[in-house]
Protein backbone atom coordinates (compact mmCIF):
# COMPACT_ATOMS: atom_id res chain seq x y z
CA UNK A 1 0.00 0.00 0.00
CA UNK A 2 1.48 3.60 -0.32
CA UNK A 3 1.89 5.90 2.14
CA UNK A 4 -0.90 8.05 2.95
CA UNK A 5 -0.11 11.16 4.86
CA UNK A 6 -3.33 13.81 5.91
CA UNK A 7 -1.76 17.16 6.69
CA UNK A 8 -4.05 19.64 8.85
CA UNK A 9 -1.64 22.91 8.84
CA UNK A 10 -1.45 25.21 11.36
CA UNK A 11 -3.20 28.36 11.12
CA UNK A 12 -3.27 31.31 13.11
CA UNK A 13 -5.26 34.93 13.26
CA UNK A 14 -2.26 36.90 12.98
CA UNK A 15 -0.88 34.99 9.92
CA UNK A 16 -2.04 35.22 6.44
CA UNK A 17 -2.45 31.42 5.57
CA UNK A 18 -3.31 32.36 1.58
CA UNK A 19 -5.73 29.88 1.40
CA UNK A 20 -5.34 27.17 -1.00
CA UNK A 21 -2.16 28.55 -2.19
CA UNK A 22 -1.19 28.50 1.07
CA UNK A 23 -2.17 24.39 2.17
CA UNK A 24 -0.42 23.36 -1.59
CA UNK A 25 2.65 25.12 -0.53
CA UNK A 26 2.49 23.32 2.71
CA UNK A 27 2.01 20.15 1.28
CA UNK A 28 4.85 20.28 -1.40
CA UNK A 29 7.13 21.02 1.78
CA UNK A 30 5.86 18.31 3.75
CA UNK A 31 5.65 16.16 0.71
CA UNK A 32 9.18 17.10 -0.43
CA UNK A 33 10.71 15.75 3.05
CA UNK A 34 9.00 12.28 3.00
CA UNK A 35 8.23 10.91 -0.93
CA UNK A 36 10.07 13.35 -2.73
CA UNK A 37 8.15 12.33 -6.05
CA UNK A 38 9.20 14.62 -8.79
CA UNK A 39 5.51 14.54 -10.28
CA UNK A 40 2.63 15.83 -7.94
CA UNK A 41 -1.56 15.53 -8.99
CA UNK A 42 -3.50 18.63 -7.97
CA UNK A 43 -7.54 18.04 -7.09
CA UNK A 44 -9.97 20.44 -6.12
CA UNK A 45 -11.53 18.97 -2.57
CA UNK A 46 -14.69 18.59 -3.97
CA UNK A 47 -13.42 16.38 -7.00
CA UNK A 48 -12.22 12.96 -7.57
CA UNK A 49 -10.30 11.42 -11.05
CA UNK A 50 -12.37 8.01 -11.97
CA UNK A 51 -9.91 7.36 -15.05
CA UNK A 52 -6.80 5.43 -13.54
CA UNK A 53 -5.24 5.51 -16.75
CA UNK A 54 -4.85 9.71 -16.58
CA UNK A 55 -1.32 9.81 -14.47
CA UNK A 56 -0.08 7.19 -17.68
CA UNK A 57 -2.02 9.83 -20.41
CA UNK A 58 0.00 12.37 -18.31
CA UNK A 59 3.58 10.65 -18.08
CA UNK A 60 3.37 10.20 -21.77
CA UNK A 61 3.87 13.90 -22.12
CA UNK A 62 5.90 14.49 -19.09
CA UNK A 63 8.62 11.88 -20.66
CA UNK A 64 8.34 12.50 -24.05
CA UNK A 65 12.24 13.24 -24.68
CA UNK A 66 11.81 16.19 -27.00
CA UNK A 67 8.82 17.54 -24.48
CA UNK A 68 9.89 16.76 -20.70
CA UNK A 69 12.88 19.35 -20.44
CA UNK A 70 10.46 22.08 -20.72
CA UNK A 71 7.04 20.84 -20.02
CA UNK A 72 5.70 22.24 -16.51
CA UNK A 73 2.32 20.28 -16.59
CA UNK A 74 -0.27 18.61 -18.27
CA UNK A 75 -3.84 20.08 -17.49
CA UNK A 76 -6.91 17.82 -18.25
CA UNK A 77 -10.52 19.23 -18.45
CA UNK A 78 -12.78 19.23 -15.56
CA UNK A 79 -16.16 18.03 -15.88
CA UNK A 80 -19.29 18.24 -13.78
CA UNK A 81 -20.89 14.87 -12.81
CA UNK A 82 -24.46 16.53 -12.41
CA UNK A 83 -24.27 18.59 -15.91
CA UNK A 84 -27.35 18.50 -17.85
CA UNK A 85 -26.15 17.31 -21.16
CA UNK A 86 -27.96 20.46 -23.38
CA UNK A 87 -30.23 22.18 -20.99
CA UNK A 88 -26.85 23.26 -19.04
CA UNK A 89 -28.34 27.07 -18.12
CA UNK A 90 -25.75 28.31 -16.49
CA UNK A 91 -23.36 27.26 -18.95
CA UNK A 92 -21.51 24.85 -16.23
CA UNK A 93 -19.46 23.15 -18.11
CA UNK A 94 -17.31 25.96 -19.33
CA UNK A 95 -17.26 23.97 -22.70
CA UNK A 96 -15.53 27.74 -24.78
CA UNK A 97 -13.00 27.28 -22.20
CA UNK A 98 -11.77 23.67 -23.19
CA UNK A 99 -11.81 24.19 -26.83
CA UNK A 100 -9.18 27.00 -26.46
CA UNK A 101 -7.25 25.28 -24.14
CA UNK A 102 -6.79 22.68 -26.84
CA UNK A 103 -5.51 25.76 -29.35
CA UNK A 104 -3.29 26.83 -26.82
CA UNK A 105 -1.18 24.30 -26.98
CA UNK A 106 0.30 25.55 -30.11
CA UNK A 107 0.93 28.49 -27.95
CA UNK A 108 3.37 27.05 -25.04
CA UNK A 109 -0.01 25.53 -23.65
CA UNK A 110 -3.09 26.62 -21.83
CA UNK A 111 -3.11 28.33 -18.23
CA UNK A 112 -3.05 26.11 -15.30
CA UNK A 113 -6.18 26.22 -13.74
CA UNK A 114 -6.22 24.97 -10.47
CA UNK A 115 -7.19 21.75 -10.42
CA UNK A 116 -7.11 18.60 -12.31
CA UNK A 117 -3.31 18.85 -13.22
CA UNK A 118 -0.46 16.55 -12.99
CA UNK A 119 2.80 19.32 -12.38
CA UNK A 120 6.68 19.06 -12.01
CA UNK A 121 7.34 19.62 -8.74
CA UNK A 122 10.79 20.65 -10.15
CA UNK A 123 8.59 23.58 -11.87
CA UNK A 124 6.73 24.26 -8.42
CA UNK A 125 10.07 24.94 -6.41
CA UNK A 126 11.34 27.51 -9.27
CA UNK A 127 14.68 26.20 -9.43
CA UNK A 128 15.20 27.40 -12.87
CA UNK A 129 15.49 31.22 -11.70
CA UNK A 130 18.02 30.39 -9.14
CA UNK A 131 21.71 30.77 -9.80
CA UNK A 132 23.43 27.59 -10.99
CA UNK A 133 25.83 27.55 -7.67
CA UNK A 134 23.71 28.88 -5.13
CA UNK A 135 25.08 28.74 -1.73
CA UNK A 136 22.88 27.27 1.24
CA UNK A 137 22.22 30.79 2.72
CA UNK A 138 20.82 31.97 -1.10
CA UNK A 139 18.23 28.72 -0.85
CA UNK A 140 17.51 29.37 2.64
CA UNK A 141 16.54 32.99 1.62
CA UNK A 142 13.80 31.81 -1.08
CA UNK A 143 13.19 27.98 0.91
CA UNK A 144 13.42 28.68 4.14
CA UNK A 145 15.18 27.80 7.00
CA UNK A 146 14.38 23.89 6.84
CA UNK A 147 18.03 22.14 6.09
CA UNK A 148 16.27 18.94 5.54
CA UNK A 149 13.98 20.30 3.41
CA UNK A 150 16.86 22.17 1.38
CA UNK A 151 18.62 18.86 1.16
CA UNK A 152 14.95 17.73 -0.87
CA UNK A 153 15.67 19.88 -3.51
CA UNK A 154 18.04 18.58 -5.47
CA UNK A 155 17.18 14.96 -4.98
CA UNK A 156 13.70 15.03 -6.51
CA UNK A 157 14.16 11.56 -7.96
CA UNK A 158 14.03 9.78 -4.70
CA UNK A 159 12.57 9.34 -1.24
CA UNK A 160 14.69 10.77 2.06
CA UNK A 161 13.15 9.00 4.32
CA UNK A 162 12.58 4.84 4.13
CA UNK A 163 8.13 4.68 4.16
CA UNK A 164 7.70 4.16 7.74
CA UNK A 165 10.22 6.76 9.05
CA UNK A 166 7.46 9.11 9.71
CA UNK A 167 6.29 6.75 12.52
CA UNK A 168 9.38 6.75 14.27
CA UNK A 169 12.04 8.89 13.69
CA UNK A 170 10.90 11.77 16.05
CA UNK A 171 13.87 14.29 14.60
CA UNK A 172 11.50 13.50 11.06
CA UNK A 173 8.49 14.31 12.72
CA UNK A 174 9.81 17.84 14.28
CA UNK A 175 11.26 19.03 10.67
CA UNK A 176 7.31 18.17 8.97
CA UNK A 177 6.31 19.96 11.39
CA UNK A 178 8.53 22.98 10.81
CA UNK A 179 7.63 23.21 7.39
CA UNK A 180 3.91 23.00 7.56
CA UNK A 181 3.52 25.74 10.19
CA UNK A 182 2.21 28.71 9.25
CA UNK A 183 4.90 31.11 9.63
CA UNK A 184 7.74 28.99 7.82
CA UNK A 185 7.98 31.48 4.81
CA UNK A 186 7.03 34.11 6.01
CA UNK A 187 10.25 36.50 5.36
CA UNK A 188 11.23 34.10 2.24
CA UNK A 189 11.29 35.06 -0.88
CA UNK A 190 9.51 31.74 -1.75
CA UNK A 191 6.52 33.27 0.30
CA UNK A 192 5.77 36.34 -1.35
CA UNK A 193 6.42 34.64 -4.65
CA UNK A 194 4.59 32.05 -4.47
CA UNK A 195 1.24 32.43 -2.00
CA UNK A 196 -0.73 34.84 -4.00
CA UNK A 197 -3.93 34.41 -1.98
CA UNK A 198 -6.71 35.24 -5.07
CA UNK A 199 -5.48 34.05 -7.88
CA UNK A 200 -2.77 32.11 -7.14
CA UNK A 201 -2.86 28.96 -9.01
CA UNK A 202 -3.61 30.96 -11.98
CA UNK A 203 -0.79 33.42 -11.83
CA UNK A 204 1.35 30.38 -11.02
CA UNK A 205 0.77 28.80 -14.76
CA UNK A 206 1.86 32.30 -15.80
CA UNK A 207 5.13 32.57 -14.44
CA UNK A 208 6.21 29.37 -15.93
CA UNK A 209 5.70 30.22 -19.55
CA UNK A 210 6.45 33.58 -19.32
CA UNK A 211 9.83 33.76 -16.34
CA UNK A 212 10.68 30.35 -16.57
CA UNK A 213 10.54 28.81 -19.81
CA UNK A 214 8.18 25.85 -19.06
CA UNK A 215 5.58 24.79 -21.31
CA UNK A 216 2.19 22.99 -20.73
CA UNK A 217 0.16 20.51 -22.39
CA UNK A 218 -3.92 20.22 -22.32
CA UNK A 219 -4.85 16.37 -23.83
CA UNK A 220 -8.16 16.27 -24.90
CA UNK A 221 -9.69 12.29 -24.26
CA UNK A 222 -13.24 11.48 -26.39
CA UNK A 223 -15.03 10.23 -23.41
CA UNK A 224 -18.66 9.88 -21.83
CA UNK A 225 -17.64 9.22 -18.50
CA UNK A 226 -17.64 12.32 -16.29
CA UNK A 227 -14.48 13.02 -14.78
CA UNK A 228 -15.12 15.04 -11.56
CA UNK A 229 -13.75 18.03 -12.15
CA UNK A 230 -15.00 21.28 -11.38
CA UNK A 231 -14.65 24.41 -13.50
CA UNK A 232 -11.87 27.29 -13.55
CA UNK A 233 -12.92 31.26 -12.45
CA UNK A 234 -9.53 32.99 -12.56
CA UNK A 235 -8.52 35.62 -14.81
CA UNK A 236 -4.79 35.05 -15.99
CA UNK A 237 -2.28 37.62 -16.96
CA UNK A 238 -0.28 36.48 -19.53
CA UNK A 239 1.93 37.73 -22.33
CA UNK A 240 0.88 34.34 -24.37
CA UNK A 241 -2.92 34.63 -23.56
CA UNK A 242 -4.44 38.32 -24.21
CA UNK A 243 -7.39 37.26 -24.61
CA UNK A 244 -7.53 35.68 -21.31
CA UNK A 245 -5.85 39.02 -19.44
CA UNK A 246 -8.47 40.90 -20.53
CA UNK A 247 -11.64 38.73 -20.60
CA UNK A 248 -13.19 40.90 -17.92
CA UNK A 249 -13.33 44.10 -19.68
CA UNK A 250 -16.04 42.46 -22.11
CA UNK A 251 -18.47 43.94 -19.78
CA UNK A 252 -17.67 47.49 -21.64
CA UNK A 253 -18.39 47.06 -24.89
CA UNK A 254 -22.15 44.52 -23.70
CA UNK A 255 -23.16 47.17 -21.37
CA UNK A 256 -22.66 49.25 -24.88
CA UNK A 257 -24.47 46.99 -26.80
CA UNK A 258 -27.22 46.80 -23.69
CA UNK A 259 -28.09 50.79 -23.33
CA UNK A 260 -26.72 52.58 -26.73
CA UNK A 261 -28.51 51.11 -29.66
CA UNK A 262 -31.70 51.04 -26.97
CA UNK A 263 -31.67 54.76 -26.52
CA UNK A 264 -30.87 55.86 -29.65
CA UNK A 265 -34.15 53.89 -30.66
CA UNK A 266 -36.15 54.95 -28.88
CA UNK A 267 -34.99 58.59 -29.41
CA UNK A 268 -35.74 58.25 -33.36
CA UNK A 269 -31.64 57.87 -34.11
CA UNK A 270 -30.45 55.62 -37.02
CA UNK A 271 -27.00 53.90 -35.90
CA UNK A 272 -26.50 51.14 -38.90
CA UNK A 273 -27.00 51.24 -42.92
CA UNK A 274 -30.25 50.27 -44.24
CA UNK A 275 -30.45 46.38 -43.84
CA UNK A 276 -29.84 44.83 -47.26
CA UNK A 277 -29.31 41.33 -47.03
CA UNK A 278 -28.85 39.36 -43.20
CA UNK A 279 -28.25 35.60 -43.26
CA UNK A 280 -27.43 33.78 -39.80
CA UNK A 281 -24.89 30.54 -39.94
CA UNK A 282 -24.07 28.53 -37.04
CA UNK A 283 -21.84 25.49 -37.07
CA UNK A 284 -21.79 24.03 -33.98
CA UNK A 285 -21.37 20.22 -32.81
CA UNK A 286 -23.87 21.28 -30.20
CA UNK A 287 -27.90 22.15 -29.80
CA UNK A 288 -29.53 25.44 -30.24
CA UNK A 289 -30.00 25.30 -26.63
CA UNK A 290 -26.84 24.68 -25.72
CA UNK A 291 -25.69 28.02 -27.61
CA UNK A 292 -28.61 30.37 -26.11
CA UNK A 293 -27.19 29.32 -22.88
CA UNK A 294 -24.20 30.22 -23.33
CA UNK A 295 -24.64 33.37 -24.75
CA UNK A 296 -27.13 34.25 -21.98
CA UNK A 297 -24.95 33.13 -19.26
CA UNK A 298 -21.92 35.26 -21.49
CA UNK A 299 -24.12 38.34 -21.16
CA UNK A 300 -25.00 37.71 -17.88
CA UNK A 301 -21.74 38.03 -16.82
CA UNK A 302 -20.05 40.49 -18.93
CA UNK A 303 -22.76 42.78 -16.92
CA UNK A 304 -22.29 41.97 -13.33
CA UNK A 305 -19.30 39.79 -12.60
CA UNK A 306 -16.71 41.26 -15.08
CA UNK A 307 -18.18 44.62 -14.54
CA UNK A 308 -17.02 44.19 -10.75
CA UNK A 309 -14.07 42.28 -10.65
CA UNK A 310 -12.72 45.32 -13.16
CA UNK A 311 -13.47 47.98 -10.86
CA UNK A 312 -12.50 45.83 -8.04
CA UNK A 313 -9.26 45.56 -9.83
CA UNK A 314 -8.61 48.96 -10.74
CA UNK A 315 -8.93 50.54 -6.84
CA UNK A 316 -6.84 47.85 -5.72
CA UNK A 317 -4.46 49.12 -8.17
CA UNK A 318 -4.95 52.42 -6.56
CA UNK A 319 -4.72 51.13 -3.16
CA UNK A 320 -8.47 51.60 -1.87
CA UNK A 321 -9.18 48.44 -1.48
CA UNK A 322 -7.40 45.36 -0.85
CA UNK A 323 -7.79 41.64 -2.53
CA UNK A 324 -10.32 39.30 -0.74
CA UNK A 325 -10.81 35.82 -1.49
CA UNK A 326 -14.74 33.71 -0.76
CA UNK A 327 -14.13 30.60 -1.22
CA UNK A 328 -16.81 28.87 -3.46
CA UNK A 329 -19.83 26.52 -1.25
CA UNK A 330 -19.43 23.18 -2.22
CA UNK A 331 -22.58 22.12 -0.73
CA UNK A 332 -25.71 22.00 -3.32
CA UNK A 333 -29.16 23.42 -2.36
CA UNK A 334 -31.66 21.26 -2.77
CA UNK A 335 -34.29 23.53 -4.11
CA UNK A 336 -31.38 25.13 -6.11
CA UNK A 337 -31.18 21.68 -7.80
CA UNK A 338 -34.57 20.88 -8.12
CA UNK A 339 -34.69 24.33 -10.37
CA UNK A 340 -31.67 23.29 -12.26
CA UNK A 341 -33.36 20.49 -12.97
CA UNK A 342 -36.47 22.32 -14.14
CA UNK A 343 -34.20 24.22 -16.66
CA UNK A 344 -34.84 27.20 -14.00
CA UNK A 345 -32.59 29.85 -13.06
CA UNK A 346 -31.89 30.75 -9.35
CA UNK A 347 -32.17 34.38 -9.49
CA UNK A 348 -31.02 34.85 -5.61
CA UNK A 349 -27.80 36.51 -6.14
CA UNK A 350 -26.65 39.96 -4.76
CA UNK A 351 -29.47 42.54 -5.30
CA UNK A 352 -27.16 44.77 -7.15
CA UNK A 353 -26.75 42.01 -9.83
CA UNK A 354 -30.14 41.51 -10.21
CA UNK A 355 -30.82 45.00 -10.52
CA UNK A 356 -28.40 45.95 -13.18
CA UNK A 357 -29.70 42.92 -15.17
CA UNK A 358 -33.73 43.66 -14.69
CA UNK A 359 -32.60 47.13 -15.07
CA UNK A 360 -31.36 46.60 -18.63
CA UNK A 361 -33.65 44.36 -19.68
CA UNK A 362 -36.92 46.99 -18.97
CA UNK A 363 -35.17 49.18 -21.07
CA UNK A 364 -34.69 46.94 -23.73
CA UNK A 365 -38.15 45.79 -23.19
CA UNK A 366 -39.40 49.81 -23.57
CA UNK A 367 -37.25 50.43 -26.05
CA UNK A 368 -38.68 47.81 -28.52
CA UNK A 369 -42.25 48.46 -28.17
CA UNK A 370 -41.80 52.17 -28.45
CA UNK A 371 -39.18 51.97 -30.70
CA UNK A 372 -40.78 49.91 -33.49
CA UNK A 373 -43.64 51.86 -32.80
CA UNK A 374 -42.17 54.68 -34.26
CA UNK A 375 -41.13 52.88 -36.92
CA UNK A 376 -44.32 51.24 -38.17
CA UNK A 377 -45.62 55.06 -37.49
CA UNK A 378 -42.97 56.56 -39.92
CA UNK A 379 -41.89 54.59 -42.16
CA UNK A 380 -38.19 54.39 -41.29
CA UNK A 381 -38.23 50.63 -42.02
CA UNK A 382 -34.87 50.17 -43.83
CA UNK A 383 -33.33 52.78 -41.50
CA UNK A 384 -33.68 51.06 -38.23
CA UNK A 385 -34.96 47.85 -38.45
CA UNK A 386 -31.62 46.38 -37.56
CA UNK A 387 -31.57 48.65 -34.46
CA UNK A 388 -35.15 47.41 -33.30
CA UNK A 389 -34.11 43.90 -33.44
CA UNK A 390 -31.69 43.94 -31.44
CA UNK A 391 -33.56 44.78 -27.92
CA UNK A 392 -36.15 42.27 -29.25
CA UNK A 393 -33.26 39.82 -29.08
CA UNK A 394 -31.96 40.77 -25.84
CA UNK A 395 -36.00 40.22 -25.01
CA UNK A 396 -36.45 37.60 -26.17
CA UNK A 397 -32.66 35.96 -25.31
CA UNK A 398 -33.26 36.74 -21.69
CA UNK A 399 -36.79 36.18 -20.90
CA UNK A 400 -35.96 34.18 -17.90
CA UNK A 401 -35.58 37.07 -16.14
CA UNK A 402 -39.07 38.51 -17.05
CA UNK A 403 -40.25 34.87 -16.26
CA UNK A 404 -38.47 35.38 -12.76
CA UNK A 405 -40.01 38.96 -12.12
CA UNK A 406 -43.89 38.29 -13.33
CA UNK A 407 -44.78 34.98 -13.44
CA UNK A 408 -42.73 32.70 -11.29
CA UNK A 409 -43.57 32.57 -7.60
CA UNK A 410 -40.73 30.07 -6.32
CA UNK A 411 -37.72 30.44 -3.91
CA UNK A 412 -35.80 31.45 -7.24
CA UNK A 413 -37.62 34.28 -8.44
CA UNK A 414 -36.39 37.49 -8.44
CA UNK A 415 -37.22 39.80 -5.26
CA UNK A 416 -40.38 41.91 -5.98
CA UNK A 417 -38.20 44.78 -4.56
CA UNK A 418 -35.57 44.15 -7.04
CA UNK A 419 -38.32 44.28 -10.20
CA UNK A 420 -39.91 47.71 -8.28
CA UNK A 421 -36.32 49.25 -8.26
CA UNK A 422 -35.41 47.78 -11.98
CA UNK A 423 -38.63 48.85 -13.31
CA UNK A 424 -38.32 52.62 -11.78
CA UNK A 425 -34.86 53.07 -13.20
CA UNK A 426 -35.54 51.63 -16.12
CA UNK A 427 -38.58 54.30 -16.16
CA UNK A 428 -36.41 56.94 -15.72
CA UNK A 429 -33.40 56.47 -18.10
CA UNK A 430 -36.59 55.75 -20.91
CA UNK A 431 -37.46 59.20 -19.81
CA UNK A 432 -34.56 60.89 -19.87
CA UNK A 433 -33.85 59.36 -23.73
CA UNK A 434 -37.50 60.92 -24.69
CA UNK A 435 -37.12 64.13 -23.23
CA UNK A 436 -33.38 64.14 -25.13
CA UNK A 437 -34.74 63.52 -28.72
CA UNK A 438 -37.28 66.02 -28.39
Amino acid sequence: MPLVVYVAREKRPSHPHNFKAGSLNVLLRVSGMISNSPYILSLDCDMYCNDPTSARQAMCFHLHPKLSQNLAFVQFPQIFHNIRRYHDIYDGAMRFIWTKWDGLNGLNGPGLTGTAFYIKREALYGIRRLQPNANPNQLKEYYGSSNDFIKSIPKIYRPNYPTNALLTNEALQKEVQLVASCSYDIGTKWGQEASHPVVQSALRGVEFSVFESFKAMFPRFISDEPRGYSCPKHAVVSRAQPELAYYAIYFLPVFILALVPQLCLLAGIPLYPELKHAQEVMASGDSLTTWVNEQRVWVMKSLTSYLFASVNAILEKIGLTKASFVPTSKIMDNEVAKLYQMGKFDFQAPSLFMVILCTLYMINLASFVVGFGRILQNGRMNEMVMQAFLPLFGVVMHYPLMEGMVLRKDVGRVSPLVSILSTVISSLISAYAALIAR
